[in-house]
């Protein structure tokens, strides 16, 4: 369990930082505090809701549902990725 807790966390380390510094690339200037604030409450609200859920899986020994659910939130991700337009155009962004 603790290479995949360590992989997890260097993940959530790289990823983080990343996914913010393209979210101030997409949202125009005038939104980014409002979406900042959005990201920051969507990563606290994960926080306190994957260790439980983690937990109450882990407890109960249901290892198979927890892979199922990493699988499945994996693919929700690339479906996402997919669906979105294919890059942001800087020349849209509007700047301040």
């Amino acid at each position: 369990m603790m290479p995949g807790i360590v992989m997890a966390a260097t993940g959530i380390a790289l990823a983080r930082p990343t996914l913010v510094a393209a979210l101030s690339l997409i949202v125009p200037a005038t939104s980014q505090g409002a979406a900042m604030g959005m990201a920051q409450s969507m990563a606290a609200l994960i926080n306190i809701v994957a260790p439980i859920a983690g937990g109450l899986l882990i407890e109960g020994q249901h290892f198979t549902g927890w892979a199922m659910a990493l699988v499945g939130l994996a693919l929700a991700g690339i479906a996402v990725v997919a669906l979105s337009p294919a890059g942001s155009d800087s020349s849209k962004r509007a700047d301040p």
